[in-house]
C-alpha cells in the first residue's frame, strides 16, 4: 500500500501539479480528491493525497523509500513525515520498527 501511495504521490506531483505553487496545488489536489473518493473510497481523501505528496517529495526514489520504511504501515508513515529533521524521522522509524 506505501509503495502504491508512493506512485500515487509521484503522479500527482509530476503529471498533475508539475510545480509547487500553493493556489493551483490545492485546487488540483481538492478536485482529484472528490473524483478518486468517488470512484475507490475514502482513502483519498484531501489531506490523504497531500500526505501521498510529501512522501514522494520526502522520498523522490524508491530506494530511499525502501531503505527507511521497510516494514512501516501507512500509518506509521502519515505519523513520521511531518517530522522534518531526517535524523529524528529516522530515529523514530527505527523505533516503531524494533517496538513493533
Amino acid at each position: 500500500m506505501v509503495l502504491l501511495y508512493w506512485n500515487i504521490g509521484k503522479a500527482i506531483r509530476e503529471e498533475i501539479i508539475k510545480s509547487k505553487r500553493a493556489k493551483y496545488g490545492k485546487q488540483i489536489v481538492h478536485a482529484l480528491s472528490g473524483e478518486l473518493t468517488l470512484k475507490y473510497g475514502k482513502g483519498y481523501s484531501v489531506q490523504n493525497l497531500w500526505y501521498m505528496l510529501d512522501l514522494y517529495d520526502e522520498y523522490p526514489t524508491l530506494h530511499a523509500l525502501r531503505g527507511e520504511f521497510r516494514v512501516l504501515g501507512w500509518t506509521h508513515i502519515r505519523t513520521l513525515l511531518p517530522i522534518k529533521d531526517n535524523l529524528k524521522r529516522e530515529f523514530y522509524a527505527t523505533l516503531c520498527q524494533k517496538e513493533r
